[in-house]
């Protein structure tokens, strides 16, 4: 808390030593060690309640993030997905793979297109 070393520890006994005497050290270090303790129960306490606010203060900003996205209309929330799928673009409908090949293909030139049936296979004799 105070950062002291050993040895300034020792100083200040020392020091506590020759201007209280050795009759009344032992009820001083009681004193100080009951004021050292009761300030760091303050000090614990205030903690506590800082961080338990900040808390607090964390919790009423996401329901109030919660609460704004509930006032959005429906059509100006942005899509969930809870499964990982792509959602469809708001200019228009996301097309399969399956079906955008076909279009690519009678985009390409005629050299460069795949034969669209398969060619009979060879006969050994």
């Amino acid at each position: 808390m105070f950062n002291i070393g050993f040895s300034e520890m020792m100083v200040i006994g020392i020091i506590a030593l020759i201007v209280v005497g050795p009759d009344k050290l032992p009820e001083l270090a009681r004193t100080v060690g009951k004021w050292v303790g009761a300030a760091r129960r303050i000090f614990a306490d205030v903690r506590a309640e800082v961080d338990q606010q900040v808390m607090m203060d964390d919790i009423i900003k996401h329901n109030r993030a919660i609460m704004e996205m509930d006032a959005i209309p429906p059509e100006k929330k942005p899509e969930h997905d809870p499964a990982g799928k792509a959602q469809a673009p708001e200019d228009g409908p996301v097309q399969d793979a399956s079906t955008g090949a076909d279009d690519l293909e009678a985009e390409r030139p005629a050299a460069v297109r795949q034969p669209t049936t398969k060619p009979a296979p060879d006969r050994i004799h």
